[in-house]
């Protein structure tokens, strides 16, 4: 299943955006439907950054459990 929120590439990652709060209130609703035995873990939540983001944010993900993946720059592109 494929879930798609529109709207969401546009905008910043702020704590009161609304399109963050529905994907936040699916992940935990989602969460519990498989911590009490309903559903399967099957949700790949991904970010890829435009610009470097800060090591506090990078390290906020690590605490909640994301794994960090630093891709190489495009040679297609990268300057």
């Amino acid at each position: 299943m494929i879930i798609i929120f529109p709207g969401a590439e546009y905008e910043k990652f702020q704590i009161k955006v609304h399109c963050k709060k529905k994907i936040k209130k699916f992940i935990n609703i989602k969460n519990l439907l498989c911590k009490i035995g309903f559903s399967d873990y099957d949700l790949l939540a991904s970010i890829i950054f435009k610009e470097n983001p800060s090591k506090e944010l990078l390290q906020r993900f690590a605490e909640q459990g994301y794994e960090i993946v630093h891709l190489p720059d495009n040679p297609y592109i990268s300057g």
